[in-house]
């Protein structure tokens, strides 16, 4: 029997998978999304009930990303029919990545107000921070697994064909268009997008493309507010805020109120791990639990630092944590987020679209090529978090 044949393939329904799929079925495409697991799974990167969503960079093309980013959300709320999927909470920006961030934001017209450490408590008592803080109240939270659900509504709902539980195997770019040899056949299309996070390498390998990228097992911790607090972790004023203190480690925060608790994690501290292995332990570490704690006991005095709960997650990271968006023959790669990559999802969704049907992203596409000189130095050291 022959190879199936669709129009386009993209490979991974993780959040930016399913953005991409989406962006080509709205534009009129044939498109089959290829899942490995089921949409949400607990071993990739795109699971969990709460994202930061953040135009705080100290990097202008990032902070024109995100800005870019926003208005593509509100067309998901519409089309997945689910508002609220990005809620605007502000953030308290801390430590001495903060002035970087600063600048680029007021470069960029974006507005933030420099805080001193008692105006911050006034009028965010539930934070404890060093100052001088930065805040920006563009700043908010993306409720993630309504991000999924919402994306997957929005790709069938506009013709395309998502399915689960199909493991890409083998990819072959060859004169007559792509073949993929799946865990349910062969399929050919025109453009395959590959959008397999840390598995992507695996896939790519073969092919003679190297990525760089290492993946690793990064934890996060959720804690409830002390006393008889509300079980949402309100204050009575409206959401608690994002924040993130730009630091060694870099630690962040936000709220989650479908779990009624607070998000609380380190930045790309986590061990190197292999995607690949089925052995893999998702079980939370007891020293980064602990440094967790410390940190909650720190910066959330209304909260109980014991964790209520645990989760890990991978990061796909390349050496600089600038993402991959570009073509080679006809395949397209979109990884590497390194761990920030969810608020830009539409976006970048949008972007590999557009490699797939041969038009230029709408990012820049020398920053993120896969020919960029920082690919070529593999893990040797990644550059600090974004």
């Amino acid at each position: 029997m022959g190879a199936e044949e669709v129009e386009l393939v993209v490979v991974g329904g993780g959040v930016v998978g399913l953005a991409t799929g989406w962006q080509l079925a709205r534009a009129g495409h044939e498109v089959s999304v290829l899942e490995q697991d089921a949409v949400g799974h607990a071993r990739g990167s795109s699971h969990g009930a709460s994202r930061v969503f953040r135009l705080g960079y100290d990097d202008p093309e990032y902070v024109a990303m995100a800005a870019a980013s926003a208005p593509l959300w509100r067309e998901l709320e519409q089309e997945g029919h689910d508002p609220g999927l990005l809620t605007l909470t502000g953030a308290l920006v801390a430590g001495p990545g903060m002035r970087g961030v600063q600048r680029a934001l007021t470069a960029a017209g974006v507005a933030c107000d420099e805080l001193d450490e008692r105006e911050a408590r006034r009028r965010h008592p539930e934070l404890t921070l060093s100052g001088p803080l930065l805040w920006e109240p563009t700043a908010g939270v993306l409720a993630a697994d309504r991000c999924l659900a919402a994306l997957v509504r929005a790709l069938t709902a506009a013709g395309g064909d998502l399915r689960e539980g199909t493991r890409v195997l083998d990819v072959a770019d060859g004169d007559r268009g792509v073949t993929l040899t799946t865990s349910a056949g062969s399929v050919r299309a025109a453009a395959a997008v590959l959008c397999c996070g840390a598995w992507a390498p695996e896939l790519l390998r073969p092919l003679g493309i190297g990525v760089g990228m290492v993946a690793t097992r990064e934890q996060i911790a959720y804690v409830a507010p002390a006393g008889t607090g509300g079980r949402d972790g309100r204050d009575g004023r409206g959401e608690l805020p994002v924040f993130i203190e730009w630091d060694e480690p870099s630690y962040y925060g936000l709220p989650t109120p479908a779990l009624g608790w607070y998000k609380l994690a380190e930045h790309g501290t986590g061990p190197a791990v292999d995607p690949t292995d089925e052995r893999r332990s998702l079980a939370p570490d007891p020293i980064v639990a602990g440094r967790l704690r410390a940190a909650a006991a720190r910066i959330l005095p209304g909260f109980r630092s014991e964790p209520v709960a645990q989760e890990t997650c991978l990061y796909d990271n390349t050496p600089d944590r600038d993402f991959i968006v570009d073509r080679r023959g006809r395949l397209v790669v979109g990884a590497g987020t390194s761990g920030h990559g969810f608020k830009f999802a539409p976006l970048l969704g949008e972007a590999l679209a557009h490699l797939a049907l041969g038009r230029e992203p709408p990012v820049p596409r020398d920053r993120f090529s896969l020919t960029r000189p920082a690919l070529a130095r593999g893990g040797a050291g990644l550059d600090r978090p974004r």
